[in-house]
């Protein structure tokens, strides 16, 4: 899908351009399935405000590489049972075989259960930076 929608984009394309690439139904059709992949797990507004953040550029790239999630750690706060703290590792391989192992923490507000209601992550080791490398 992503390959399919981007084929429609360019780098130097102007806001007219951009808003008719944003209306194309390959574009449509990412879009869509990032909405029923995702946002069963978050509150009603919160897969909106979510996907706005740039956190699926880590998913999004012309470049062929993997990502693998490792050593997860959650911990509910003692004194909001609705927040939670989260640690992760990525591990990265491009296209060469290179690999890295990326750091993330980030919090966590999980108003009901099973559902996000907001997230926030910090990419500490620059992952974002190496895949656009």
């Amino acid at each position: 899908l992503w390959e399919a929608a981007m084929a429609f984009q360019t780098d130097d394309m102007d806001e007219e351009e951009y808003n008719a690439f944003q209306e194309t139904p390959e574009y449509k059709e990412l879009l869509n399935y990032m909405e029923e992949t995702y946002a069963p797990y978050f509150t009603a507004n919160a897969y909106e405000t979510f996907s706005r953040t740039g956190a699926f550029a880590y998913s999004f790239s012309e470049k062929d590489y993997t990502l693998n999630t490792d050593d997860l750690e959650i911990t509910q706060s003692e004194n909001e049972p609705t927040l939670y703290n989260f640690t992760f590792d990525v591990n990265y391989e491009n296209e060469s075989g290179e690999t890295g192992v990326y750091s993330f923490e980030g919090n966590s507000i999980v108003p009901e259960k099973g559902k996000i209601g907001k997230i926030q992550f910090d990419d500490q080791d620059g992952l974002n930076q190496a895949i656009q490398e």
